[in-house]
């Protein structure tokens, strides 16, 4: 046996290894889908905070997706961080029409800040919310998508909960790379043992990272992280090293 084949063996193992501790981990994991609803319980209330930055293609659909969210106690804030193509102008149209939508314009980055974090830092200074739920600009949420997610962290008495997002980028390449990525990913995050308080595993995403608003001012908030490239990460960090209970 060559060299090049037992690479090749061995290379093919370790896919097959990686592939069962993902199948089986993600197993483990609740589906949003199937969680069901509070009820008629009062419902705390939740401030989502947008960042865009040049979202002129993507924006609108996401606040309307926003818009159609089956929970009646929210507030959507937008950031317009420095964008320089038509997203200002999407914005104000979707404001004429939605004039409870919260519409935030920034045009300058203080030193010391990475953009994305700055517009959230500004959009969670503006929340009124007791619930605070980052996502971004290209996310398109099913229409029970943030009730579903509330019920499942006051039931679990959650301070942190991430959820994995459906990709739906076209291209077989592409998403072959995002595929790729995704389970390298997962395997070092290992999103299914985040709930653990024992485990050392933590995780946030950018499409959807709903922290209680105490929790998220005790860690310090962006400020904390505000040069850090993966602020959705270092949320989730933050939050499971200073011991709240966190789930994905």
């Amino acid at each position: 046996m060559t060299i090049a084949v037992c690479i090749s063996l061995l290379s093919l193992l370790i896919v097959v290894y990686s592939a069962i501790i993902i199948a089986v981990g993600t197993m483990k994991m609740k589906k949003l889908g199937d969680i069901q609803l509070s009820g008629d319980a009062p419902l705390p209330r939740v401030s989502v905070i947008v960042p865009a930055c040049n979202e002129e293609k993507n924006i609108e659909k996401a606040i309307l997706s926003l818009l159609a969210q089956e929970y009646d106690n929210m507030e959507i804030v937008v950031i317009n961080d420095r964008s320089t193509d038509n997203t200002g102008m999407v914005l104000e149209d979707v404001r004429q029409c939605h004039p409870s939508v919260k519409i935030v314009t920034l045009t300058e980055l203080p030193d010391g800040w990475m953009g994305k974090s700055h517009a959230l830092d500004q959009g969670a200074k503006m929340s009124t919310g007791e619930i605070i739920l980052f996502t971004d600009a290209d996310v398109i949420m099913e229409k029970t998508t943030i009730s579903r997610a509330v019920s499942y962290y006051l039931n679990n008495n959650l301070d942190h909960l991430s959820l994995l997002f459906k990709n739906t980028t076209r291209g077989w390449l592409l998403n072959s790379l995002i595929l790729d990525g995704g389970m390298a990913l997962l395997l070092l995050f290992k999103p299914w043992r985040v709930r653990k308080d024992t485990s050392a595993s933590f995780i946030g995403i950018g499409a959807f990272n709903m922290v209680r608003k105490s929790v998220y001012r005790d860690i310090g908030g962006h400020h904390s992280f505000r040069m850090h490239p993966i602020d959705d990460v270092m949320l989730g960090k933050r939050v499971k090293q200073s011991g709240y209970r966190q789930d994905c």
